[in-house]
């Protein structure tokens, strides 16, 4: 219990410390936010909610122009349009934007973050695809869905045919083997998924799977003869 006290007193010191610096480096009233991003760096905004980059030596590493910038997850960050949705560049943790999109048309998806070194992105037209961490296409859109990879696999809806559910490896080939058709596939969390195919005996079956290896195995029927409702954004069903 001491060790623990010790520890939290020690983290509040530093933390406190830090913030002093920074309002101290930043000088007071030239920015009204500031946040820690990780790797002595900082968010901060301007008076007319603009934000860039400052690092602890207080040197400005990412000029205070942008209406949006995500926080680093996997040593990368995002600066996003005022709406979030619209991807303008991407930041290594140096704060240095290696790839830009200024001159071209990407969009966030639904999770707006790198995961297993892929980020889902999204085309003019709707289409999703993945790029990887130096900002280069991965895998071309032509999904209508594309959640977060994990584990070597990521869930897709495909463009083409029925808008049928798949899983896909890094590589964009398949990553099970089935003639079934999937309604709906959630994203795979501990190797365990939720699974939406027609019933033989009318309306849809809802069933617990499990990733074998490249194959899918039933667990458990959770509903049988039923309709499921499904969102367009992977959040529910």
């Amino acid at each position: 219990m001491k060790k623990l006290l010790l520890f939290l007193l020690v983290s509040f010191s530093i933390s406190h410390l830090m913030a002093q610096s920074m309002e101290w480096l930043c000088r007071p009233g030239k920015f009204s936010d500031i946040q820690y991003m990780g790797f002595d760096l900082f968010k901060v905004r301007n008076n007319v909610d603009k934000w860039g980059i400052v690092s602890a030596e207080g040197k400005e590493v990412l000029d205070v122009e942008y209406d949006s910038i995500t926080p680093f997850v996997e040593n990368r960050a995002l600066i996003m349009d005022e709406a979030g949705r619209r991807i303008l560049g991407i930041l290594d943790t140096n704060g240095d934007i290696i790839k830009s999109f200024e001159n071209e048309e990407i969009y966030a998806t639904s999770y707006p973050y790198y995961k297993d070194g892929l980020l889902g992105y999204k085309e003019r037209n709707g289409l999703c695809g993945y790029i990887n961490s130096m900002g280069r296409i991965s895998i071309s859109a032509r999904f209508y869905l594309a959640a977060p990879f994990q584990d070597g696999v990521a869930t897709v809806q495909y463009a083409d045919g029925d808008g049928y559910y798949g899983l896909i490896n890094k590589s964009g080939g398949s990553a099970i083997i089935s003639d079934t058709k999937y309604k709906y596939l959630s994203s795979v969390v501990d190797g365990q998924l939720l699974a939406v195919t027609s019933s033989s005996r009318g309306g849809d079956l809802l069933r617990i799977m499990r990733l074998d290896v490249n194959r899918l195995k039933a667990i458990k029927t959770l509903e049988s003869k039923m309709f499921v409702d499904l969102s367009d954004d992977f959040t529910y069903l």
